[in-house]
């Protein structure tokens, strides 16, 4: 395998990095339901009327302490959810947004995000106490405080309703759902199932339904640390359409919501809206499984192709193949070849955010690849590269990276555009299989 490939993946929940990292480590105890939220807790607030060193000068309001981060999809989905219920309930609550990121981080993200519309939102930056009292491994994460300082609910983003809020705010028990995301350790290091931690034997595939306490997501790569002659792919706690997504995109193709065709009865299966405790209820409810296949060096293309048949015997309600379909697609052109890209060399940068992209001295190809299956992912139509750009490049890009139309007006400049054209490309098709048993 040419490239090996360390990805922790989320559908709806972000796993938060440095929240685990702290909490190995943190002397502090956790606040738990209904104990005082210590005084001294608002450093590094930012964008609020007065300048508050604590806490007691919220007293008399509902206060929400929303964890996030500038990379969350899911964090910063929600923020017009929360200017409305701010604006809605005006000082009978405050809601602070809680990031370990630096203002600096911040300020240019919200400065960009959405024509910086959300750049007044009072947050607290550079976090390093809150997270310790209220710890958590996925975020987006609310912690509700009353208005005497109490620590009442810790949720996630489905509970964070005005109906909610009226009934807290009206004396009401709400007896809401806490938030258990705390997770066990898992060394992706090193093969996931144990047997196969014991015997490292190629062309070993194992499935198992949701394993209740870990997080979810998937590596590509060594076998272990100092053992390269037998290679692995590992999803773990993956939703049944993130499965076949893997298998049948050889690492190569990604597939997309406009290349995915569901021929199934019931869709709920592979598509959720929930979020937090309701997207775990749901995983645990026969959406999601892990799988993991053992193959000899070099032989990655087998190794997928062995996994599809793997899925099609181990979910045989189902059936997934390729097809090739004609589908109007967004396709990347050069517009005008006589504009050099080619980077002048230097360090290798690549930074993307949902804001936009700075990248020095780095393939063309990579970034249009992650470009593809993570920021364009819910795109209307297929993405294709037609560049036939192979060299480093270095290019500001300042604009979404999830509107097509914005990162068009961004791209001009260096002779590129996305242009509406149809294409013969391959669909993954998933279907109910006909011949069950009834």
């Amino acid at each position: 395998m040419n490239k090996t490939i360390k990805t922790i993946v989320m559908a709806a929940l972000c796993l938060n990095f440095a929240a685990i990292a702290q909490n190995s480590t943190t002397s502090i105890k956790p606040i738990q339901i209904g104990q005082n939220v210590p005084e001294q807790l608002l450093e590094n607030l930012h964008n609020y009327s007065t300048d508050p060193e604590r806490l007691s000068c919220f007293k008399g309001k509902l206060i929400i302490l929303d964890f996030w981060a500038t990379w969350c999809a899911p964090c910063v989905a929600m923020f017009p959810k929360m200017e409305a219920l701010q604006e809605q309930f005006k000082d009978k609550i405050q809601i602070i947004e809680v990031s370990y990121e630096s203002k600096d981080v911040i300020n240019s993200f919200l400065n960009k995000y959405s024509g910086g519309k959300y750049r007044k939102n009072v947050y607290i930056s550079g976090d390093k106490i809150l997270k310790k009292y209220f710890p958590h491994t996925f975020i987006p994460h609310y912690v509700w405080i009353d208005q005497s300082g109490k620590a009442r609910a810790f949720t996630g983003a489905s509970e964070v309703t005005a109906q909610n809020i009226k009934l807290f705010l009206d004396g009401k028990d709400l007896n809401l759902p806490v938030k258990m995301d705390q997770i066990q350790k898992y060394d992706w290091h090193y093969p996931f199932f144990e047997q196969n931690r014991k015997i490292a034997k190629a062309n070993t595939g194992q499935f198992e339904p949701y394993k209740k306490g870990f997080a979810s997501g998937f590596y590509v790569g060594d076998y272990a640390p100092g053992i390269d002659s037998i290679q692995r792919i590992t999803l773990y706690n993956t939703g049944i359409l993130w499965l076949y997504q893997m298998a049948w995109g050889f690492n190569k193709t990604s597939f997309t919501k406009a290349r995915l065709q569901l021929n199934v009865r019931d869709s709920t299966h592979f598509y959720t809206n929930a979020s937090g405790q309701e997207l775990q209820n749901w995983m645990e409810n026969g959406n999601a499984f892990s799988y993991e296949i053992l193959f000899s060096k070099g032989k990655d293309k087998s190794a997928f192709l062995t996994m599809q048949q793997q899925l099609n015997h181990f979910l045989p309600q189902y059936e997934g193949k390729t097809e090739f379909q004609n589908k109007l697609c967004w396709v990347l052109m050069r517009t005008d070849s006589t504009i050099n890209l080619k980077s002048k060399g230097g360090p290798s940068v690549q930074e993307l955010t949902f804001t936009g992209a700075k990248l020095r001295n780095v393939s063309f190809k990579n970034f249009f690849d992650q470009l593809d299956w993570k920021y364009l992912q819910n795109a209307d139509l297929p993405v294709l590269d037609e560049t036939n750009l192979i060299q480093k490049v270095d290019m500001d890009i300042d604009a979404s990276l999830l509107k097509i139309t914005d990162m068009n007006k961004a791209l001009a400049k260096y002779g590129l555009q996305f242009i509406k054209a149809n294409r013969s490309i391959a669909v993954l098709v998933i279907r109910d299989r006909k011949n069950l048993k009834k």
